[in-house]
């Protein structure tokens, strides 16, 4: 699986890796955190891969369930920050907090936001 969507990546950029599985080295597959749930590999693979371009160069990954995170500069964080600020200054929440419909909007904004949240979470 990791495989075939990598395949369709590199060929789309012309690239020719060294193996089908680059930059996941087989050892990754063949021990016991190999065996996992597809979508929790797809996560570790998605969490490389921003390593990989947060620090600008690609490390092969060795062992799937690593924990890398990927660094992030001051500048980032600052940048981030900001688009936040502005975000949140431009958020309408009036309709949302208003008297008329708060329990079903806030509501749903509340289980969206669970939701998302259980997702980001491994299992």
């Amino acid at each position: 699986m990791v495989e075939q969507r990598l395949n369709i990546a590199y060929r789309h950029h012309g690239f020719t890796p060294p193996y089908p599985s680059y930059p996941f080295s087989s050892a990754a597959f063949s021990g016991g955190e190999g065996r996992r749930l597809p979508r929790n590999m797809l996560m570790d693979c998605a969490r490389h891969r921003d390593v990989c371009l947060a620090t600008g160069k690609i490390s092969e990954l060795m062992r799937f369930g690593s924990g890398e995170i990927p660094p992030h500069t001051s500048s980032q964080v600052v940048v981030i920050g900001k688009r936040f600020e502005t975000l949140l200054e431009a958020a309408k929440i009036e309709g949302i907090i208003s008297d008329a419909g708060e329990d079903q909007r806030l509501g749903e904004l509340i289980v969206a936001a669970c939701r998302c949240a259980e997702r980001e979470q491994p299992a």
